[in-house]
């Protein structure tokens, strides 16, 4: 699948995004988006986000985010306080309409021409209306015209319906306006880590020096770690995370690892060029262009290190969960030391359900049956050949307890023991 290097959506809403600058060696991602605003996101809290995904949700962490912009505060959003921000009580009708006013300033900047405030998504931001098709949008202009009648918009001559412009009347009520919160029990929550920990309190720092040097003492390359020198390119990268998590899963391992600045030979330190903190893909930082494109969203971060003098680069990619991880809508998985897609693989994929199926992580039971399913799924049975011994030996029909043959050498014989105990189950429709 070909890249688009100018793909960067905004983490929060999903509009277009770019990426600010970020020092080397923090975890934090530094966006500015054309609904959100200017905003900065830990690590922790990307991972986070996948839960904050329904338009209301969303709408609340925009509106925080715009809010704390007019305060002239670039925020960070930490996962902690995702909960306490989307369960903020909505700001009035009043404040709606007043923040929707100043949003409309700011836009026009002294212009008489109309803005189209059904289409920007900050004024949704602005006044904590969900973008949920005609009905957010006939809200908006419900607001416009409750400004109308105070004198403050005028609706725009021969535009939209909903392109609206401030009345001299409304320039002057913003100027002498202080700027409120969008609710006054914004400025009063006291963000604490969990435990009662301050969140301007700093965690021990990993030692990732010494994580390299134990990685470098494996023998061999894994299929959970992965040594390169300098390769950066981004779909590369983005199919090692997605084999490498995937992998990680199989191998009973929390993370899987890639670590630029070693030798792939004899796990030498080298040194790298690389830098994943500078590298851009069109206008997006790296680790928020990688992101866009995993599914499901699974916590990975780079670490710049220095090891024996040299500059080394760590990325600790967190293992897959309830379902494989995809890198632009392909699956792919390690065989060895190189990444397969999954459905070259359909041994390993079984395997990999399976595990799944054992996972601790799995939070409902839709989500085990899913992966009880897909571990018997006839799809997925492809066993070593008893003649060959090659992975090409799979059922002739449906039945699983018919013959199977072997497409490497035609070898036709019984089915093979299950593996783990599970029961060969028969699925001629699967429905995952």
């Amino acid at each position: 699948m070909e890249c688009n290097p100018n793909d960067g959506p905004c983490i929060v809403c999903g509009s277009i995004a770019e990426s600010g600058p970020v020092p080397p060696g923090h975890d934090y991602f530094h966006l500015s988006c054309e609904q959100c605003g200017e905003f900065k996101v830990s690590g922790s809290a990307v991972v986070a986000l996948s839960r904050y995904t329904s338009p209301e949700r969303v709408i609340k962490l925009s509106g925080w985010i715009l809010h704390k912009n007019r305060e002239d505060e670039i925020p960070t959003l930490e996962s902690h306080m995702l909960e306490d921000i989307v369960t903020l009580p909505n700001p009035s009708p009043k404040e709606r309409r007043m923040n929707l006013l100043i949003e409309m300033v700011k836009n026009l900047g002294g212009q008489v021409t109309g803005v189209d405030i059904t289409r920007e998504g900050r004024f949704f931001a602005a006044t904590h209306t969900p973008r949920t098709g005609l009905k957010g949008r006939n809200e908006m202009v419900g607001l416009a015209r409750m400004l109308e009648d105070e004198g403050l918009v005028k609706p725009n001559p021969g535009s939209q319906a909903g392109t609206f412009r401030v009345t001299v009347k409304g320039y002057d009520l913003v100027d002498h306006l202080s700027e409120r919160p969008l609710s006054k029990e914004a400025e009063s929550i006291d963000f604490q880590q969990p435990d009662g920990v301050s969140s301007t309190m700093k965690r021990p720092a990993e030692d990732w020096a010494s994580r390299v040097r134990k990685l470098c003492a494996l023998r061999g390359e894994t299929e959970w770690v992965e040594f390169k020198k300098n390769q950066s390119n981004h779909c590369m990268i983005g199919e090692y995370i997605s084999a490498l998590s995937n992998s990680a899963t199989l191998a009973g391992q929390p993370y899987a690892y890639m670590v630029w600045g070693v030798s792939d030979d004899d796990h030498a330190v080298v040194g790298t060029t690389f830098s994943p903190y500078t590298q851009k893909v069109g206008n997006a930082g790296l680790h928020i262009w990688l992101f866009g494109f995993l599914k499901p969203k699974i916590d990975f971060a780079f670490h710049e290190v220095s090891v024996d003098e040299q500059t080394v680069v760590l990325l600790r990619i967190e293992q897959a969960h309830d379902q494989p991880v995809q890198f632009k809508g392909e699956e792919y998985i390690r065989v060895g030391s190189n990444n397969k897609k999954r459905k070259d693989c359909h041994g390993k994929q079984r395997a990999l359900w399976r595990a799944f199926v054992g996972n601790s992580q799995i939070n409902t039971e839709a989500e085990r049956r899913r992966a009880e399913r897909r571990a018997k799924d006839t799809n997925y049975a492809i066993e070593p050949c008893p003649e060959c011994n090659t992975d090409t030996y799979s059922p002739i029909t449906s039945n699983y307890q018919s013959n199977w043959k072997c497409s490497y050498c035609n070898y036709v014989g019984p089915a093979p023991p299950t593996p783990d105990g599970i029961e060969w189950t028969n699925w001629d429709s699967p429905q995952i």
